[in-house]
């Protein structure tokens, strides 16, 4: 049989032979030889060949079984990168196997690479319905769909540790960086090249191998850690050093570098307007170094513009930059506002103009610059707002922003309002976890969950809450609380206004975007331009005389009659009244425009559901008797 077969085979003798042994008191060599009476063949022959000393040792013998059976180490791949969950079979033991079959691939399977990699399949084995989700919560999203996802959180986590190493810094780059990566010959038959039919064998490690990076992270970092006082005063991303001057000297660093193999350019003082980490750092008249955009805005916008190049430009917009301020949502919008368009179609006339209209306020003033260098100390300041479009985070250090951050709400993200600034709460302490911080004031502009998270910092009394979101309030307030005791962190709740909380541009867009950022808005006005420009007498006279004579009423009740549909399907949701339904219309993106209140109410009033309901909406008028 199949080693997986024979090893849950094992596995199963090995359980059931434990519950015999628990009851009559069999001894291990009773094992081996109630396994001897099971097998035949093939897999009797391996026990037969065993020494007398083997025979009686349980745990060798199915190490010679699986050894004897199991695939070499391509074929294990191959059934790896393919394997997937059984219909019948548990998670566990989908991992087990999946465990096993890289044992047989590679025998570092507690590396970094190797976990990653038996995250990934283990993610993709499982079933369409729940994959996407396992892939969120174990953070899997940015290794499994998008790499550069992954290299941006580290380069972040970088830019962090570098921030904090002070003002008198300096950054070395190796020279020719890979190409000093000499490949060990057993590995050169798998980099070769066919160039005018003559084989090549490229003694170097490649510009385009996967995991390049990575080796080159690790070898830069084993060698910086050879000497304490080089560890100490320095860091690296890829093969940039960054290192402070106060504590070391540039030409130690490079000595060091250069006695294991690595030669490196002349060091560069940062702030001389030099580039770290895809900022430039320059001095200001106060000789503080400051960081500010690199690339340069782009001026003009075609007009066919199509999906894929404006998610070029607002990934320029954004990229990596610690603090954008209104920046993050604006793009974070403007992508969203694009979905349903194909990549290479061009975007909507709606679309352009919020790019045309975010690009020239860029011109204006770019809030993509700020103070370089943070403090060590571990004081800080976590802004947070939440508001129907977006959630927002802004985090002070030394009363200066040291970083924001924005994510847009779901499109039917239907939650209260106090279950996302809850949720903007938590986003803010894992960030200021992030920047190592442990005493913390807390700025919240919510007066309910300005109480409730205070109730959980002060531990004071158990919160208590009503309405259909009660439980998802006590998680997340258990979440904060089980945060703060594992981190032991010191947290002060403040309350302060709308118009104080810096972290509240975080959360909106200009208000003329939020009507025309649906393309069927766009569909609706064509119809009503067609209808228009083509009235009934100028329509031919094959069609139909009522056909005609509706034309005229249908331009005028079209939107109406899409907005009251609308409003019924948004009361459909969950029928919890005209105010409920009220708000649901205020946050919703295919309104063309803002709704009446008592549109809302013949809406409730005609609905089937709520006037079925004990007592009913509908007030009865009482029957007039006479004697």
């Amino acid at each position: 049989s199949s080693t997986n077969h024979l090893a849950s085979w094992i596995a199963t003798f090995n359980d059931t032979f434990d519950i015999l042994k628990d009851e009559s008191k069999l001894n291990e060599e009773s094992r081996v030889t109630y396994l001897r009476l099971s097998l035949k063949g093939a897999a009797y022959d391996v026990i037969a060949q065993l020494d007398d000393a083997e025979k009686k040792d349980f745990p060798t013998v199915r190490k010679r079984l699986l050894e004897a059976f199991a695939d070499t180490p391509y074929a294990a791949y191959e059934k790896f990168k393919n394997r997937a969950l059984l219909g019948d079979e548990t998670a566990d033991t989908f991992l087990a196997d999946l465990r096993r079959l890289l044992s047989l691939v590679t025998t570092d399977t507690e590396s970094d690479c190797a976990t990653d990699l038996l995250a990934v399949q283990f993610a993709n084995g499982l079933p369409e319905s729940v994959r996407s989700e396992v892939k969120a919560m174990a953070g899997l999203i940015g290794v499994v769909e998008n790499s550069p996802g992954r290299e941006a959180a580290v380069c972040h986590e970088k830019m962090r540790n570098w921030r904090r190493m002070g003002s008198e810094t300096a950054i070395i780059d190796l020279k020719w960086a890979y190409m000093q990566v000499d490949i060990e010959e057993s590995l050169r038959p798998f980099q070769t090249v066919v160039y005018n039919g003559q084989r090549y064998v490229v003694t170097r490690m490649g510009f385009g191998l996967g995991p390049a990076p990575k080796i080159m992270d690790r070898i830069v970092e084993a060698t910086l850690s050879q000497n304490e006082d080089v560890e100490a005063a320095t860091d690296n991303f890829r093969d940039d050093v960054y290192m402070c001057t106060e504590k070391i000297s540039t030409e130690e660093v490079r000595n060091h570098l250069l006695k294991y193999g690595l030669l490196s350019k002349e060091a560069e003082i940062v702030g001389n307007g030099n580039r770290v980490l895809g900022l430039q750092i320059s001095r200001d008249k106060f000789h503080q170094l400051n960081w500010r955009r690199e690339s340069k805005i782009v001026k003009e916008i075609d007009e066919n513009i199509t999906r894929r190049q404006l998610h070029s430009v607002c990934g320029q917009l954004r990229s990596h930059y610690p603090v954008l301020n209104w920046l993050r949502p604006a793009c974070a919008y403007m992508q969203r506002c694009s979905a349903g368009t194909d990549w290479d179609e061009q975007v909507n006339s709606k679309v352009r103009n919020m790019l045309k209209q975010t690009i020239d306020r860029l011109k204006l003033s770019d809030p993509a610059t700020g103070a370089w260098v943070v403090n060590n100390s571990t004081h800080g300041e976590v802004w947070t707002d939440a508001s129907a479009i977006a959630i927002g985070v802004v985090i002070k250090i030394g009363g200066i922003v040291v970083e924001d951050s924005s994510r847009l709400r779901k499109p039917n993200d239907t939650s209260h309002i106090n279950v996302a600034e809850l949720d903007a709460a938590i986003d803010g302490i894992n960030l200021a976890i992030d920047w190592n911080l442990s005493e913390i004031d807390l700025y919240i502009d919510s007066v309910t969950a300005y109480n409730w998270v205070t109730a959980v910092v002060k531990n004071s009394h158990r919160v208590h809450t009503k309405g259909q979101s009660r439980k998802l309030v006590a998680r997340r307030l258990n979440v904060l609380a089980n945060t703060i005791k594992q981190y032991k962190l010191t947290v002060r709740t403040h309350r302060v206004s709308t118009e104080q909380n810096i972290a509240d541009a975080l959360t909106r867009v200009p208000r003329g975007w939020i009507n025309s950022s649906n393309s069927q808005s766009e569909v609706g006005d064509s119809v009503c331009i067609v209808i228009e420009d083509c009235g009934p007498s100028e329509i031919d006279d094959s069609v139909p005389i009522e056909i005609k004579d509706s034309v005229s009423m249908t331009c005028t009740t079209s939107k109406e009659e899409l907005n009251r549909e609308r409003v019924t399907e948004l009361h459909r949701i969950a029928h919890q009244g005209a105010e409920r339904t009220l708000e649901l219309c205020n946050i919703d993106r295919v309104l063309e425009e803002p709704v009446t209140k008592q549109l809302i109410q013949d809406v409730c009033n005609d609905c089937i559901e709520c006037n079925s309901i004990d007592p009913s909406p509908v007030v009865v008028e009482s029957p007039m008797y006479s004697a």
